[in-house]
Parts: C-alpha cells; structure tokens; sequence
C-alpha cells in the first residue's frame, strides 16, 4: 500500500488568491487570450456554412488552429501556474513557449481520456480513480519534458496515496468556481486562475513527497 501523502487545502487556496490578487490583470489578459484563440471557429457561424458550404473548409482550418493554441495555452498557463508557485515572476510571452510539447500532450491527453472511459464503463468508479490516478500528466509534460506514456506513469507515482485528497480537493475547487460563478460570473475571473495556482500548489507539494522512477525524470525542460 502506498504511503499516504497530504497536502494542505486551505495552502493551496491561500496562496492561490494571493497569487492571482497581486496578478489578477496578468490572468485576466490570459484569460481573454484563451478564450478567444480557443473559439476561433466561431467566427464562422454554422448558420453561414449552411447557407454558403465553402466556409466550412475554412471553418474546419479555424478549428485546428484553435485546438492547436487550446492545447498550447493549456501547457503554457501550467508553465505560468508553476514559476508564480516558485516565487518568479513570468511574462506573458511565456504562455506561448511550449509549442515543442503539444503533441506529446495531445496524445497523453487522447491516452488519459481512453483510460478515463474505459474506467468508466466498467461500473464508474474505475474511471473516477483512474482520473485521478493519471491527472498530473500534463505538468510532467511542461516540467520533465515527458512522452505521453512517461508522463501518465509519473502522475501515478506522484498521486499514489493521495486520490482520496485530490478527491476531495476537486469538491473543494469546484465549489469556489461555483461561488465565482455566482457572483453574476466576475467571480470567475478570480476562481478560476485560483484554481490554475492551487493545482500547481499541489503539485508541487505531492511531487516533493514522490521519488519518481521513470527514465524522463531526470530530463530537463527544454
């Protein structure tokens, strides 16, 4: 049975708050960006494909610029998330370094979402470990420059012990977005980038209490 690993909830949110009150125009501008390079497809109302067909070649290469800077970004804010845990104090250009890396996360993320399903089909609860089993990939990916497989190997390591915390700590995240959301949605603008912060909090706290074995550990990112 692996050693039972803790991380404070009440850290995790603190210094999350902190982070983003001292930042809040660094994630707000972040957010915008996410949010309008993740929807660039919507430029192009289906309604105007149905009317004029050729568009929706166009839209089609939207969509995959945008799943291209989605992916990007997500790895990016993770970057971001970790170096303001660590004291730094990022640029924005950081958000936009990791291009190297999309892949490897686009098929890590395709491999945890089979996992996930396949788990979830056999009786629900085998997906709802095995999500939290393998849910710190992508933070491998950005700061071990892991493959796909590593970095699922890794996360397991790392969340041994823990998956009952992360458990509950997802309740924990999920109730102060829902308060953010609350708060006629501009609570959102806090909640969620508290969230970004407290997950790396976490991360950081867990992979301190991990010996991690696989061969990308000791592989600088690039």
């Amino acid at each position: 049975m692996a050693q039972a690993k803790i991380f404070p909830f009440k850290d995790s949110v603190k210094i999350g708050w902190e982070i983003v009150k001292k930042n809040f125009w660094f994630f707000l501008a972040a957010l915008i960006v996410l949010c309008v390079l993740s929807g660039l497809e919507s430029f192009i109302p289906k309604e105007a494909v149905k009317s004029y067909p050729p568009l929706g070649g166009l839209r089609f290469i939207l969509y995959v610029i945008s799943l291209f800077f989605s992916l990007l970004l997500s790895l990016g804010l993770i970057k971001v998330a970790l170096a303001f845990i660590d004291g730094g104090r990022p640029d924005f250009k950081e958000l936009f370094v990791c291009s190297d890396k999309v892949i490897n996360f686009f098929l890590a993320s395709l491999l945890y979402g089979l996992i996930v399903l396949g788990g979830t089909i056999l009786l629900i609860i085998p997906g709802i470990i095995w999500s939290l089993k393998f849910s710190l990939y992508k933070y491998f990916i950005v700061e071990k420059n892991a493959g796909p497989i590593e970095a699922l190997k890794m996360s397991a390591q790392a969340t041994a012990g823990a998956k009952w915390n992360l458990f509950l700590f997802g309740f924990v995240l999920a109730g102060i977005n829902i308060l953010g959301f609350l708060c006629l949605f501009i609570g959102l603008f806090f909640t969620i980038p508290l969230s970004w912060i407290a997950m790396a909090y976490v991360y950081r706290q867990l992979l301190a209490q991990t010996s991690l074995t696989a061969p990308a550990a000791t592989t600088p990112a690039a």
